[in-house]
Protein backbone atom coordinates (compact mmCIF):
# COMPACT_ATOMS: atom_id res chain seq x y z
CA UNK A 1 0.00 0.00 0.00
CA UNK A 2 2.64 2.55 0.83
CA UNK A 3 4.63 2.06 -2.43
CA UNK A 4 1.48 2.53 -4.07
CA UNK A 5 0.79 5.96 -2.30
CA UNK A 6 3.63 7.47 -3.27
CA UNK A 7 3.05 6.57 -6.50
CA UNK A 8 -0.60 7.93 -6.38
CA UNK A 9 0.48 11.49 -4.45
CA UNK A 10 3.38 11.78 -7.20
CA UNK A 11 1.42 14.64 -9.47
CA UNK A 12 2.68 16.84 -7.58
CA UNK A 13 6.34 17.76 -6.07
CA UNK A 14 6.41 17.76 -2.82
CA UNK A 15 7.43 21.08 -2.17
CA UNK A 16 4.43 22.44 -3.97
CA UNK A 17 1.49 20.08 -2.53
CA UNK A 18 0.55 21.79 0.57
CA UNK A 19 1.77 20.56 3.49
CA UNK A 20 -1.25 19.74 5.62
CA UNK A 21 -3.40 17.72 2.75
CA UNK A 22 -0.54 15.76 2.16
CA UNK A 23 0.19 14.75 5.83
CA UNK A 24 -3.54 13.99 6.37
CA UNK A 25 -3.70 11.55 3.53
CA UNK A 26 -0.55 9.95 4.30
CA UNK A 27 -1.44 9.34 7.87
CA UNK A 28 -4.82 8.12 6.48
CA UNK A 29 -2.97 5.36 4.47
CA UNK A 30 -0.71 4.68 7.31
CA UNK A 31 -3.60 4.04 9.40
CA UNK A 32 -5.41 1.80 6.65
CA UNK A 33 -2.08 -0.06 6.45
CA UNK A 34 -2.38 -1.06 10.66
CA UNK A 35 -6.01 -2.14 9.58
CA UNK A 36 -7.49 0.79 11.99
CA UNK A 37 -10.10 1.72 9.19
CA UNK A 38 -12.17 3.84 11.24
CA UNK A 39 -8.70 6.43 12.08
CA UNK A 40 -8.44 5.87 8.30
CA UNK A 41 -11.57 7.19 7.68
CA UNK A 42 -11.59 10.14 9.62
CA UNK A 43 -8.01 11.24 8.11
CA UNK A 44 -9.56 11.10 4.51
CA UNK A 45 -12.06 13.27 5.17
CA UNK A 46 -9.95 15.98 6.69
CA UNK A 47 -7.69 15.38 3.89
CA UNK A 48 -10.96 15.69 1.67
CA UNK A 49 -11.53 18.92 3.26
CA UNK A 50 -7.80 20.40 2.41
CA UNK A 51 -7.52 19.17 -1.19
CA UNK A 52 -11.86 20.37 -1.71
CA UNK A 53 -10.25 23.99 -0.57
CA UNK A 54 -7.53 24.11 -2.72
CA UNK A 55 -9.69 24.13 -5.53
CA UNK A 56 -9.56 22.29 -9.34
CA UNK A 57 -5.75 22.08 -9.62
CA UNK A 58 -5.79 19.64 -7.18
CA UNK A 59 -8.84 17.41 -8.76
CA UNK A 60 -6.28 14.11 -8.60
CA UNK A 61 -5.45 14.31 -5.57
CA UNK A 62 -8.54 14.55 -4.32
CA UNK A 63 -10.08 11.94 -6.45
CA UNK A 64 -6.69 9.59 -4.82
CA UNK A 65 -8.22 10.19 -1.79
CA UNK A 66 -11.73 9.54 -2.27
CA UNK A 67 -10.80 6.21 -3.16
CA UNK A 68 -8.73 6.03 -0.11
CA UNK A 69 -12.04 6.93 2.06
CA UNK A 70 -14.09 3.98 -0.47
CA UNK A 71 -11.46 1.15 0.75
CA UNK A 72 -11.62 2.80 4.37
CA UNK A 73 -15.42 2.71 4.26
CA UNK A 74 -15.29 -0.84 2.34
CA UNK A 75 -13.39 -2.65 4.87
CA UNK A 76 -15.84 -1.85 7.89
CA UNK A 77 -18.66 -3.42 6.20
CA UNK A 78 -19.86 0.21 4.49
CA UNK A 79 -20.38 -0.72 0.82
CA UNK A 80 -22.95 1.92 -0.42
CA UNK A 81 -21.22 4.52 0.85
CA UNK A 82 -17.73 3.30 -0.52
CA UNK A 83 -19.42 2.82 -3.99
CA UNK A 84 -20.21 6.81 -3.87
CA UNK A 85 -16.70 7.39 -2.97
CA UNK A 86 -15.33 4.98 -5.36
CA UNK A 87 -17.51 6.72 -8.31
CA UNK A 88 -16.36 10.12 -7.36
CA UNK A 89 -13.02 9.36 -7.01
CA UNK A 90 -13.29 8.05 -11.14
CA UNK A 91 -15.04 10.30 -12.08
CA UNK A 92 -12.27 12.95 -10.94
CA UNK A 93 -9.49 11.05 -12.20
CA UNK A 94 -10.78 10.32 -15.60
CA UNK A 95 -11.75 13.96 -15.80
CA UNK A 96 -8.29 15.61 -14.47
CA UNK A 97 -5.82 12.84 -15.72
CA UNK A 98 -8.05 10.58 -18.66
CA UNK A 99 -8.08 6.98 -18.32
CA UNK A 100 -4.68 6.14 -19.12
CA UNK A 101 -3.39 6.94 -16.64
CA UNK A 102 -2.03 4.07 -13.27
CA UNK A 103 -4.18 6.37 -10.98
CA UNK A 104 -7.76 6.41 -13.07
CA UNK A 105 -6.75 2.53 -13.36
CA UNK A 106 -6.23 1.79 -10.13
CA UNK A 107 -9.71 3.47 -9.37
CA UNK A 108 -11.61 1.93 -12.20
CA UNK A 109 -10.35 -1.47 -10.89
CA UNK A 110 -11.07 -0.86 -7.65
CA UNK A 111 -14.99 0.36 -8.38
CA UNK A 112 -15.24 -2.40 -10.76
CA UNK A 113 -14.51 -5.02 -8.22
CA UNK A 114 -17.04 -3.15 -5.23
CA UNK A 115 -19.51 -3.25 -8.06
CA UNK A 116 -18.86 -7.18 -8.92
CA UNK A 117 -19.11 -7.57 -4.65
CA UNK A 118 -22.53 -5.96 -4.64
CA UNK A 119 -23.85 -7.69 -7.74
CA UNK A 120 -23.78 -4.80 -10.05
CA UNK A 121 -22.83 -6.62 -12.71
CA UNK A 122 -23.71 -4.67 -15.57
CA UNK A 123 -21.89 -1.71 -14.25
CA UNK A 124 -18.96 -3.81 -13.38
CA UNK A 125 -18.58 -4.71 -17.03
CA UNK A 126 -18.89 -1.39 -18.59
CA UNK A 127 -15.85 -0.44 -16.36
CA UNK A 128 -13.99 -3.99 -16.96
CA UNK A 129 -14.51 -3.19 -20.37
CA UNK A 130 -13.03 0.08 -20.63
CA UNK A 131 -10.42 -1.18 -17.69
CA UNK A 132 -8.61 -4.25 -19.05
CA UNK A 133 -7.71 -3.31 -22.47
CA UNK A 134 -6.21 0.04 -20.61
CA UNK A 135 -4.24 -2.17 -18.34
CA UNK A 136 -3.16 -4.69 -20.84
CA UNK A 137 -1.47 -1.36 -22.59
CA UNK A 138 0.15 0.51 -19.40
CA UNK A 139 0.28 -2.09 -17.21
CA UNK A 140 0.84 -5.36 -19.19
CA UNK A 141 2.78 -7.14 -16.31
CA UNK A 142 1.36 -5.27 -13.53
CA UNK A 143 -1.21 -6.03 -10.46
CA UNK A 144 -3.45 -3.72 -12.59
CA UNK A 145 -4.34 -5.93 -15.51
CA UNK A 146 -4.15 -8.48 -12.52
CA UNK A 147 -7.23 -7.12 -11.14
CA UNK A 148 -8.94 -6.37 -14.45
CA UNK A 149 -8.82 -9.90 -15.27
CA UNK A 150 -9.92 -11.17 -11.79
CA UNK A 151 -12.89 -8.90 -12.59
CA UNK A 152 -13.57 -10.27 -15.93
CA UNK A 153 -13.37 -13.59 -15.01
CA UNK A 154 -15.86 -13.29 -12.52
CA UNK A 155 -18.23 -11.53 -15.12
CA UNK A 156 -17.65 -14.99 -17.40
CA UNK A 157 -17.96 -17.23 -14.38
CA UNK A 158 -21.37 -15.48 -13.07
CA UNK A 159 -22.60 -16.48 -16.97
CA UNK A 160 -20.91 -19.84 -16.56
CA UNK A 161 -18.72 -19.26 -19.20
CA UNK A 162 -16.30 -21.78 -16.65
CA UNK A 163 -13.21 -22.37 -19.22
CA UNK A 164 -13.07 -18.35 -20.36
CA UNK A 165 -13.05 -17.57 -16.91
CA UNK A 166 -10.27 -19.77 -15.83
CA UNK A 167 -7.88 -18.86 -18.65
CA UNK A 168 -8.53 -15.33 -17.08
CA UNK A 169 -7.77 -16.51 -13.64
CA UNK A 170 -4.72 -18.58 -14.53
CA UNK A 171 -3.48 -15.57 -16.16
CA UNK A 172 -3.88 -13.17 -13.66
CA UNK A 173 -2.55 -15.39 -10.97
CA UNK A 174 0.91 -15.54 -13.00
CA UNK A 175 0.49 -12.04 -13.31
CA UNK A 176 0.34 -11.27 -10.17
CA UNK A 177 2.93 -13.81 -8.74
CA UNK A 178 5.64 -12.21 -11.03
CA UNK A 179 4.71 -8.22 -10.17
CA UNK A 180 3.62 -8.74 -6.70
CA UNK A 181 4.97 -11.87 -5.33
CA UNK A 182 3.73 -15.18 -4.01
CA UNK A 183 2.24 -13.78 -0.74
CA UNK A 184 0.80 -10.97 -2.16
CA UNK A 185 -3.40 -10.04 -2.01
CA UNK A 186 -3.39 -9.41 -5.72
CA UNK A 187 -2.38 -13.07 -5.77
CA UNK A 188 -4.69 -14.43 -2.81
CA UNK A 189 -7.33 -12.93 -4.69
CA UNK A 190 -6.67 -14.27 -8.38
CA UNK A 191 -6.22 -17.78 -6.47
CA UNK A 192 -9.52 -17.16 -5.02
CA UNK A 193 -11.16 -16.46 -8.31
CA UNK A 194 -9.80 -19.20 -9.98
CA UNK A 195 -10.87 -21.14 -6.79
CA UNK A 196 -14.67 -20.49 -7.81
CA UNK A 197 -14.13 -21.15 -11.05
CA UNK A 198 -13.79 -24.94 -10.22
CA UNK A 199 -15.93 -25.52 -7.89
CA UNK A 200 -18.93 -23.71 -10.00
CA UNK A 201 -17.36 -26.20 -12.22
CA UNK A 202 -17.79 -29.11 -10.60
CA UNK A 203 -13.91 -29.76 -9.96
CA UNK A 204 -13.83 -29.37 -6.19
CA UNK A 205 -10.69 -31.48 -5.98
CA UNK A 206 -8.97 -28.40 -7.36
CA UNK A 207 -10.72 -25.93 -5.89
CA UNK A 208 -10.34 -26.33 -2.04
CA UNK A 209 -5.82 -26.06 -2.47
CA UNK A 210 -6.56 -22.76 -4.33
CA UNK A 211 -9.15 -21.32 -2.03
CA UNK A 212 -6.34 -22.62 0.77
CA UNK A 213 -3.72 -20.70 -0.73
CA UNK A 214 -5.82 -17.25 -0.60
CA UNK A 215 -7.00 -17.88 2.92
CA UNK A 216 -3.53 -18.57 4.03
CA UNK A 217 -2.05 -15.46 2.20
CA UNK A 218 -4.71 -13.57 4.02
CA UNK A 219 -3.95 -14.88 7.62
CA UNK A 220 -0.38 -13.95 6.79
CA UNK A 221 -0.81 -10.24 5.84
CA UNK A 222 -3.91 -9.31 7.47
CA UNK A 223 -4.68 -11.60 10.24
CA UNK A 224 -6.60 -14.79 11.17
CA UNK A 225 -9.40 -12.40 11.83
CA UNK A 226 -9.87 -10.21 8.86
CA UNK A 227 -13.12 -10.51 7.12
CA UNK A 228 -11.57 -11.81 3.80
CA UNK A 229 -10.33 -14.75 5.48
CA UNK A 230 -13.95 -15.39 6.87
CA UNK A 231 -15.25 -14.96 2.73
CA UNK A 232 -12.64 -18.05 2.11
CA UNK A 233 -13.86 -19.94 5.11
CA UNK A 234 -17.57 -19.86 3.56
CA UNK A 235 -16.25 -20.42 -0.06
CA UNK A 236 -14.13 -23.95 1.38
CA UNK A 237 -17.39 -24.90 2.90
CA UNK A 238 -19.01 -24.72 -0.11
CA UNK A 239 -16.94 -27.42 -1.44
CA UNK A 240 -16.79 -29.63 2.26
CA UNK A 241 -20.82 -29.82 1.52
CA UNK A 242 -20.50 -31.01 -2.04
CA UNK A 243 -18.34 -33.35 -0.87
CA UNK A 244 -20.30 -34.84 2.33
CA UNK A 245 -17.34 -33.34 4.78
CA UNK A 246 -20.56 -31.64 6.72
CA UNK A 247 -18.78 -32.06 10.31
CA UNK A 248 -15.73 -29.89 8.44
CA UNK A 249 -17.75 -27.65 6.39
CA UNK A 250 -19.58 -26.97 9.96
CA UNK A 251 -16.21 -26.11 11.74
CA UNK A 252 -15.24 -23.76 8.58
CA UNK A 253 -18.56 -22.03 9.28
CA UNK A 254 -18.10 -21.83 12.63
CA UNK A 255 -14.88 -19.87 12.74
CA UNK A 256 -16.81 -17.34 9.25
CA UNK A 257 -19.23 -16.25 11.59
CA UNK A 258 -17.10 -15.42 14.80
CA UNK A 259 -14.53 -13.53 12.66
CA UNK A 260 -17.40 -12.00 11.07
CA UNK A 261 -18.82 -11.39 14.74
CA UNK A 262 -15.67 -9.62 15.70
CA UNK A 263 -14.18 -7.56 13.00
CA UNK A 264 -17.20 -6.68 10.66
CA UNK A 265 -20.67 -6.88 11.24
CA UNK A 266 -21.56 -4.82 9.35
CA UNK A 267 -19.75 -6.72 6.17
CA UNK A 268 -23.16 -7.73 4.64
CA UNK A 269 -22.13 -9.69 2.21
CA UNK A 270 -19.81 -12.02 3.44
CA UNK A 271 -22.44 -12.70 5.86
CA UNK A 272 -24.79 -13.45 2.94
CA UNK A 273 -21.90 -15.92 1.80
CA UNK A 274 -21.84 -17.32 5.08
CA UNK A 275 -25.52 -17.56 5.72
CA UNK A 276 -25.85 -19.71 2.23
CA UNK A 277 -22.99 -21.96 3.10
CA UNK A 278 -24.95 -22.59 6.38
CA UNK A 279 -28.30 -22.97 4.86
CA UNK A 280 -26.95 -25.42 1.82
CA UNK A 281 -25.31 -27.37 4.98
CA UNK A 282 -28.58 -27.29 6.93
CA UNK A 283 -30.43 -28.64 4.13
CA UNK A 284 -27.69 -31.39 3.29
CA UNK A 285 -28.62 -32.46 7.24
CA UNK A 286 -31.79 -32.81 6.56
CA UNK A 287 -32.36 -29.86 9.52
CA UNK A 288 -35.27 -28.44 6.62
CA UNK A 289 -36.80 -25.50 9.01
CA UNK A 290 -33.37 -24.20 10.26
CA UNK A 291 -32.67 -23.82 6.61
CA UNK A 292 -35.96 -22.13 5.70
CA UNK A 293 -35.48 -19.76 8.18
CA UNK A 294 -31.80 -19.20 6.98
CA UNK A 295 -32.63 -18.60 3.32
CA UNK A 296 -36.00 -17.11 4.27
CA UNK A 297 -34.02 -14.39 6.33
CA UNK A 298 -31.11 -13.99 3.61
CA UNK A 299 -33.85 -13.42 0.96
CA UNK A 300 -35.41 -11.06 2.45
CA UNK A 301 -31.50 -9.00 2.96
CA UNK A 302 -30.88 -9.17 -0.74
CA UNK A 303 -34.15 -7.77 -1.96
CA UNK A 304 -33.18 -4.81 0.64
CA UNK A 305 -29.85 -4.09 -0.77
CA UNK A 306 -29.10 -1.27 -3.31
CA UNK A 307 -28.62 -2.54 -6.04
CA UNK A 308 -29.87 -5.67 -6.43
CA UNK A 309 -27.98 -8.68 -6.43
CA UNK A 310 -29.50 -10.22 -8.98
CA UNK A 311 -27.50 -13.84 -9.20
CA UNK A 312 -27.29 -14.16 -5.14
CA UNK A 313 -30.89 -13.37 -5.07
CA UNK A 314 -31.44 -16.10 -7.70
CA UNK A 315 -29.27 -18.48 -6.15
CA UNK A 316 -31.11 -17.74 -2.87
CA UNK A 317 -34.64 -18.01 -4.80
CA UNK A 318 -33.43 -21.63 -6.06
CA UNK A 319 -32.35 -22.61 -2.51
CA UNK A 320 -35.26 -21.85 -0.75
CA UNK A 321 -37.40 -23.67 -3.08
CA UNK A 322 -35.63 -27.29 -3.23
CA UNK A 323 -36.34 -27.40 0.90
CA UNK A 324 -39.68 -25.99 0.38
CA UNK A 325 -40.06 -28.62 -1.45
CA UNK A 326 -38.91 -31.04 1.09
CA UNK A 327 -41.36 -29.49 3.38
CA UNK A 328 -43.93 -30.53 1.18
CA UNK A 329 -44.76 -26.88 0.33
CA UNK A 330 -44.93 -27.06 -3.48
CA UNK A 331 -46.81 -24.12 -4.60
CA UNK A 332 -44.11 -21.75 -2.73
CA UNK A 333 -41.55 -23.80 -4.37
CA UNK A 334 -43.10 -23.36 -7.83
CA UNK A 335 -43.74 -19.63 -7.17
CA UNK A 336 -39.94 -19.07 -5.97
CA UNK A 337 -38.53 -21.08 -8.54
CA UNK A 338 -40.40 -18.98 -11.22
CA UNK A 339 -39.27 -15.92 -9.93
CA UNK A 340 -35.88 -17.45 -9.86
CA UNK A 341 -36.06 -17.70 -13.66
CA UNK A 342 -37.19 -14.48 -14.20
CA UNK A 343 -34.51 -13.00 -13.30
CA UNK A 344 -32.28 -14.62 -15.66
CA UNK A 345 -33.99 -13.06 -17.97
CA UNK A 346 -33.15 -9.73 -16.74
Amino acid sequence: MKSIAVLLFAIHSASTQPQVARDLSNQGLEAYDRHDYATAERLDRSAIAQWQALGADYAPHLGVTRMNLGLALSMQGRRTEALNEFQQSVALLRGALGVHKIQTLISMNMLAGLDLMLGDDASAQRLVDEALPIAREIDPAGIQSSRALVAQACLYLRNKHFEEALALADEAIRIATKAAGEESIDTALAYGAAGEVHRSAGRPERALPLYRRARAIYEKVYGPEDPRVASVLSQEALVLIDDHKLALADQQLKRSRAILDHSCPACAVERWNYESALGLLRTQQGKYAEADRLFTRLLSAQEAAQPEPVADLAATLNALAFVRRKEHLFADADRLTNRAAALSFR
